[in-house]
């Protein structure tokens, strides 16, 4: 069957393979994300509360926590959790502390997740610096961070 098939046809093969083994893995993070997330109302559920953690800002929960491997951190907006880099929350970190102002600091905030995240706020329907979702974000972070200058 080898011989009959050309060069082309073999790379048109081993970039559909590539696909497939892309689209696996896209499957298993979706689905551990999944369990993450269904996990995380059981044990609330078992502990006999649904408070939820995080700063609540008109019905928003934004809470953030490191991953294990400390390379990456969730960022959990009302219970679905969102993957950033440690370059992306470094940034995020600096918006919220480097303006003097908390408006500017939200404006900023919103800039920098509508150009490098914008599926978080497509997720959630934000549109707007003025949604309630940048300020959960700035109170979390400035109570989870602090700025070295």
């Amino acid at each position: 069957m080898l011989p009959e098939i050309d060069a082309e046809g073999l790379l048109f093969l081993i970039r559909q393979a590539n696909v497939l083994l892309h689209n696996k893995r896209v499957d298993e993070l979706n689905a551990e994300t999944e369990r993450l997330n269904k996990h995380g109302k059981e044990a609330r559920k078992k502990a006999g509360t649904t408070a939820r953690v995080g700063q609540t800002v008109e019905e928003i929960t934004v809470e953030i926590q490191k991953s294990p491997d400390a390379k990456t951190y969730y960022v959990i907006v009302d219970e679905q959790k969102h993957f950033f880099t440690a370059e992306e929350m470094g940034a995020v970190v600096k918006l919220c502390f480097k303006p003097e102002r908390k408006s500017e600091a939200l404006r900023y905030l919103h800039q920098f997740m509508n150009n490098e995240r914008r599926e978080v706020l497509m997720d959630h329907g934000v549109s707007t610096e003025k949604h309630p979702f940048f300020e959960a974000l700035f109170y979390e972070v400035r109570s989870k961070f602090t700025l070295d200058r």
